[in-house]
């Protein structure tokens, strides 16, 4: 409640953008209009494990054999996934990986909107990185953060000339390190790790929210993930056979969101 009282006297206009079911709970009984439209993606690292083990008999649908395939493409193309400690990064390494980054953002085609900034160096005391090597090229990279007793997935990129199932196989082997490094500290062996959040296929009221107000969100919001390719992302995921959980949006419906509302949020979001 602070914050809501702050923002309001300094004539701003409160939005969570990403908050849970309990705080969705908490704002839609004070009187808040809140949507789903997006999804927290987790997944159980264990489980992938198995799904893509030499021992598994399959029968898991098209993205799971998707997924085995792609990493048998990396494996082929001796692609080597490395994790790579803070004190290990050189100054060569660091303008390598950037000029990967560069080069990826710029072979990417139409609106691109994200979450976060993709800066790999950002809280970097707090992150574990993991690059791909492709002989002595380095064509990947992935970003780790431990939250609690489980991980978030920052960012995992493979570069334009990387071979195909490069991302793939940073996912899996990272998941195999966090398997095997459990299973020495005598830990147990489940682990989630999530994806972070990706958008949902429809916009869904859920509370304080009807009528023409809803129509247009709903409108606008098909817009923006048609123009953005925005279920692209929860493709990928699905690979790994990530569970969807939940995540809303909520704002104060005396105000309402309003279309300057959507297009600040896409001015902060577009990258």
């Amino acid at each position: 409640m602070a914050f809501i009282e702050w923002a309001q006297s300094h004539y701003l206009r409160p939005v969570y953008c990403c908050v849970n079911a309990e705080l969705e709970d908490i704002l839609g009984s004070m009187g808040w209009s809140t949507v789903h439209c997006i999804n927290e993606d987790v997944i159980d690292a264990e489980h992938v494990l198995e799904l893509t083990s030499e021992d598994d008999k399959g029968g898991h649908g098209s993205m799971v054999k998707d997924l085995k395939k792609n990493l048998r493409r990396a494996a082929k193309a001796n692609i080597e996934v490395v994790r790579i400690d803070r004190k290990e990064w050189t100054q060569e390494m660091r303008k390598e990986i950037e000029a990967g980054i560069e080069e990826w953002k710029r072979h990417r085609k139409g609106l691109q909107l994200a979450a976060t900034s993709f800066d790999p160096w950002l809280d970097f005391d707090n992150r574990d990185y993991w690059i791909a090597k492709k002989g002595e090229k380095l064509v990947g990279i992935l970003i780790l953060t431990p939250v609690g007793d489980s991980y978030v997935i920052k960012n995992c990129v493979s570069f334009p000339d990387a071979p195909k199932g490069t991302s793939e196989r940073l996912i899996h082997d990272v998941l195999q390190d966090l398997h095997d490094e459990r299973k020495g500290e005598g830990k147990p062996s489940s682990i989630s790790v999530t994806f972070n959040i990706s958008a949902a296929g429809d916009l869904e009221p859920t509370r304080n929210i009807s009528g023409w107000k809803f129509t247009w969100l709903s409108q606008t919001y098909r817009n923006v993930s048609k123009g953005a390719n925005l279920l692209q992302r929860s493709g990928f995921r699905s690979k790994f056979d990530a569970s969807k959980e939940p995540m809303f949006v909520c704002y104060p419906t005396e105000d309402g969101f309003g279309l300057d509302g959507i297009e600040t949020l896409l001015k902060l979001l577009r990258r």
